[in-house]
C-alpha cells in the first residue's frame, strides 16, 4: 500500500496508520481485519502481473481479492472513470486466478470511501460508514470474499460488471500485453552481428 512514509506491506498496516489515495489525500485507517479463508471458485485470488495495465501498474506482481474493484478510464489525476470488478478483466495472461488451498485476505476500511494504492494500481477502498459497513459485513459473511457491493454508501465511482466500458478495457490490457512481448522481442542493431 502507499502510505505517505512509502510502501508497506497491507498485512503491516494498523488503525490509526495513513495511505495515500489516488488522488493524493491522506487517509486514516480506522478498522483492520486479517480473514483467512477456503479458496474456491469465488474466493481465490486474483494474481495481477507486475505492468499489467501499463507501465508499472501494477509496480511488483500483486494478488487482489477477486470482486476488488479497480479504477479504470480515469483523468491523470484519478477522477472520473469507472470500478470494475478484479474477476471482469481476468483475461489468462497477465491477470488469472491463482489456484491455492487457502488465503487469508487483510481488509482494510479508511474514514471516507476513496482510491486506494495498491503497487501504484488504483483500487477502491470503502469508508468506515458504521450502518452501511454492518449491512455489507453480513452480506459479505453470507456471500463471502466473491461479493460485490455494488450499493455502497459514499461511493464517488459507479461499478460496471460488463459491457462495452469492461470489453474497451479489456481491449487496452490485451494491447499493453502485446506491447509488452514486443519491447521484449525487440532486437538492438546495434549489438546484432553474424558468425563468418
Amino acid at each position: 500500500m502507499c502510505t505517505p512514509r512509502g510502501d508497506v506491506s497491507v498485512d503491516r498496516l494498523r488503525v490509526g496508520d495513513t495511505v495515500l489515495t489516488a488522488t493524493g489525500n491522506i487517509q486514516s485507517i480506522v478498522w483492520v481485519e486479517l480473514r483467512s479463508v477456503i479458496c474456491d471458485d469465488t474466493t481465490s485470488p486474483v494474481r495481477v502481473r507486475a505492468g499489467a495495465f501499463g507501465s508499472d501498474l501494477p509496480r511488483r506482481n500483486t494478488y487482489i481479492p477477486p470482486k476488488y474493484t479497480v479504477l479504470v478510464g480515469a483523468d491523470m489525476d484519478n477522477t472520473g472513470g469507472v470500478l470494475v470488478p478484479m474477476t471482469s478483466l481476468i483475461n489468462g495472461t497477465t491477470i488469472t486466478r491463482e489456484a491455492c488451498a487457502s488465503v487469508t485476505y487483510c481488509h482494510l476500511k479508511i474514514a471516507v470511501c476513496d482510491i486506494l494504492l495498491v503497487e501504484g494500481l488504483p483500487i477502491e477502498g470503502t469508508a468506515s460508514r458504521r450502518d452501511a459497513f454492518e449491512a455489507m459485513a453480513s452480506k459479505l459473511i453470507s456471500e463471502g470474499p466473491g461479493y460485490v457491493a455494488l450499493g455502497w454508501i459514499g461511493r464517488d465511482h459507479p461499478i460496471v460488471l460488463s459491457g462495452p466500458l469492461v470489453e474497451a478495457e479489456r481491449g487496452r490490457l490485451e494491447a499493453v500485453f502485446a506491447a509488452s512481448l514486443c519491447k521484449q522481442c525487440e532486437w538492438d542493431a546495434d549489438s546484432f552481428w553474424m558468425a563468418d
